[in-house]
Formats: structure tokens, sequence, C-alpha cells
């Protein structure tokens, strides 16, 4: 390959493509959680999602330190530790630790 590569990914600055604002609305009217895993939501507009929820929605922020909002509605999850350890104790409490082990990454 001579041509540039650029991944599949959104780089910092860069704007987010049109099918996230297009779909914005719709997606967090229809979604029942909102999960957020290893960030500082401290990075606009993405920041924001999780206080775009309705408070009878739940939101889970699996993380290091507190981020954002998250953890002050009630019926927010907050699982601070180190993420692969939270997300294999949680794989486990819901019976599903047996299938994520035998997963391949790709």
């Amino acid at each position: 390959c001579e041509g540039l590569v650029k991944p599949d990914i959104v780089f910092f600055g860069e704007s987010l493509p049109d099918k996230f604002y297009r779909n914005l609305k719709r997606d967090i009217e229809s979604a029942d959680l909102c999960l957020v895993i290893g960030t500082s939501l401290k990075v606009m507009p993405v920041a924001s999602l999780p206080d775009t929820m309705a408070h009878s929605k739940h939101r889970v922020l699996i993380n290091r330190e507190v981020a954002g909002s998250i953890g002050r509605r009630s019926g927010d999850v907050l699982a601070l530790g180190e993420i692969e350890d939270v997300v294999l104790e949680m794989a486990q409490l819901c019976g599903w630790l047996e299938e994520l082990e035998t997963m391949e990454i790709s």
C-alpha cells in the first residue's frame, strides 16, 4: 500500500461523522442503559451523552475514578477499579464469565 492508511476511528480534534448527529436523539431515547467505560468524560460532545439520558434510565460507569456526573442520580452505578477486573467480576455475577473467557479478541 502506497497510500495513507487511516483507522476507522475519530481522532482528537476531528469532527464526528454526520451519522452520529443524525441518530443521536433516536439512540438516546431508545437506550435502556448508558454504559461508560474507561474515560475522563472531558471531550465534547461525547462527554455530554450520559447527561442526556432520561432520569428514569440507568447510567453505569466502569472506571478507575469518578467521571462526569455519573453517580449523582439515584440509579447510577459506579464500579470503580481496574477496568478489566471490574468487567470480569460483572461477567461472573451475570453468569457470562465462561462465555467471555472463550471469546477471541479480533
